[in-house]
């Protein structure tokens, strides 16, 4: 599975990238999607604004119990969650919010927010984890 997170802020957006950023539900900085690794081409056109990367199921787990919502409440099996996303279903069709709500890094970026992934942190993210542990 991949994890896409929300890292430019909201003014002086294209409109172009905005509608993207609407059609994602990535509205806020900080919020994040879990998406098929089959569906990165979504991403092409808002990679100055996103870290994305692959995560495994085990932070796949410990975000969703962290941060999955359904009906305003917690969720109680995660694991339920993760079979559903590899199955080939999304949050939404399994009745949670589409997006997920994350803290800004505890300890805050050691890279650049402005440049790609060897030198910052956008783009593809090989340290997508680490990035997101930090965030919970």
């Amino acid at each position: 599975m991949m994890i896409a997170i929300r890292i430019g802020g909201l003014v002086g957006v294209r409109e172009k990238q905005e509608r993207t950023m609407e059609t994602l539900m990535l509205r806020r900085k900080y919020n994040c999607i879990i998406l098929p690794k089959e569906e990165i081409y979504k991403l092409n056109t808002v990679r100055e604004m996103l870290s994305f990367g692959e995560v495994s199921d085990e932070t796949l787990k410990q975000i969703l119990i962290a941060r999955a919502v359904k009906a305003n409440k917690p969720i109680s099996n995660a694991d339920e969650v993760i079979k559903g996303l590899n199955s080939g279903k999304s949050l939404k069709e399994m009745g949670l919010r589409p997006y997920l709500k994350l803290h800004p890094p505890r300890g805050g970026f050691k890279k650049s927010t402005k440049l790609p992934y060897p030198q910052g942190i956008l783009g593809n993210n090989n340290e997508i984890e680490k990035l997101v542990k930090k965030m919970l």
